[in-house]
């Protein structure tokens, strides 16, 4: 059941993922797949990494994990990209997960009504990845079982992409890291 579980998303992924030799800055080779990002992942490389990366690797990578959360608080402007980032978060990290273990970890939608729940729900076994879009800086970054997920500018002039999804990528290509 495992294995057809494991095939299954694999085959859903590379259908919509493959689309030749990962040459474009919106594409990485990533457990036998070329990966589709939503950002420039050159330049989502650059976001700030207030956390080491092996911290924000054990945190949503480790083996005890159960559940991961995504949460964020709604506001008027927001949601759509909230909506859009927390999908592309979930269903990567979903396969990146898939590569380590080979089984698949509940990842949920959480919608809090401040930032400071977060930090009351998470645990070692069920961490919590808050999106916060119009922060003061684009960053990763973790504070005890809460990975901050954090974009400045929310335009998309000049790019079809948001601080938070260069954001979400940094922490995406962060946990792609993580022994492959």
């Amino acid at each position: 059941m495992r294995n057809q579980l494991v095939v299954l998303i694999a085959v859903i992924f590379v259908s919509g993922c493959i689309t030749g030799n990962a040459v474009s800055p919106y594409q990485k080779d990533y457990a036998g797949l070329t990966v589709n990002f939503r950002a420039n992942i050159v330049e989502a490389e650059k976001v700030s990494l207030k956390s080491s990366e092996k911290d924000i690797q054990v945190s949503l990578l480790s083996p005890y994990v159960k559940e991961i959360k995504i949460a964020f608080v709604p506001s008027d402007t927001n949601n759509k990209f909230y909506g859009v980032t927390g999908y592309e978060l979930g269903y990567k990290m979903q396969v990146i997960r898939l590569a380590n273990y080979e089984q698949s970890t509940p990842i949920s939608s959480l919608i809090l009504n401040k930032t400071e729940e977060a930090i009351k729900l998470a645990t070692p076994e069920k961490p919590i990845i808050l999106m916060q879009a119009d922060a003061d800086n684009t960053e990763v970054h973790r504070e005890g079982y809460v990975i901050y997920v954090r974009g400045k500018d929310m335009t998309e002039n000049a790019r079809d992409y948001t601080d938070l999804d260069l954001a979400a990528d940094k922490l995406l290509l962060t946990l792609m890291k993580s022994g492959q």
